[in-house]
């Protein structure tokens, strides 16, 4: 049961896990076209590999973080905060808290279904 077991982690490997001979490329190699020969830094992009899933989760990332900053924006007095550079006000006066309710709601959906991706 124990060699099974060994077998299929062998089998099943993280596509970001180094390489089993121990060998790990350099970052430069990783990032960018090295030519072998005279091992410099070629122009141009290195070739990726397509990963559709990474690429919608980003994207979803970019989507819902605006309202979410734009929602934060809106729950403070920006004339306290820029005031504050000047004055001993405390930061915590600038908070209003007038759209926290959609701001907490949105926070913690975002949290939720990005750790559930």
């Amino acid at each position: 049961m124990r060699e099974l077991k060994m077998k299929l982690r062998k089998r099943f490997r993280s596509k970001s896990a180094p390489p089993a001979n121990g060998y790990r490329r350099t970052l430069i190699h990783e990032h960018y076209r090295v030519d072998p020969e005279e091992r410099t830094v070629l122009p141009g992009l290195p070739k990726h590999d397509s990963d559709w899933p990474r690429e919608i989760h980003d994207f979803f990332n970019l989507i819902i973080l605006i309202p979410v900053v734009v929602l934060n924006c809106m729950n403070w007095n920006w004339d306290i905060l820029l005031d504050h550079l000047t004055s001993n006000e405390h930061v915590a006066e600038a908070w209003t808290g007038e759209w926290f309710n959609a701001f907490f709601f949105l926070t913690t959906g975002y949290f939720v279904v990005d750790l559930a991706w």
